[in-house]
């Protein structure tokens, strides 16, 4: 949890972030960015994941986005709103490269 972000913005081919629970600003080229990959929790049994998808309304529990020098983002639908939004945002400014950045 430490390392989840409260909210995240696009501006200048930059995504800049501020995590949750440090309040600390993140920023990174949205060029460098490598992977999208969806979030799952294998950690939680078949029921709780059930539970987990009716609350949120959606399987998807957020993304990875992964970076060319190793470092991650990760954006958990439960700590930020606007998440699908963002995504909307960054798929637009990466254009033809979501196609090859998108796991």
């Amino acid at each position: 949890m430490s390392s989840s972000y409260h909210y995240v913005e696009l501006g200048g081919g930059v995504i800049r972030g501020r995590k949750l629970l440090t309040r600390g600003v993140v920023e990174r080229p949205v060029d460098e960015i490598v992977r999208v990959t969806p979030l799952h929790s294998k950690g939680m049994g078949p029921l709780q994941n059930a539970v987990m998808d009716a609350l949120l309304k959606t399987p998807n529990r957020g993304y990875e986005l992964r970076f060319q020098d190793g470092q991650r983002m990760g954006l958990v639908r439960g700590d930020m709103a606007g998440l699908d939004a963002f995504m909307e945002a960054l798929r637009d400014q990466l254009g033809e490269r979501w196609e090859q950045v998108a796991a």
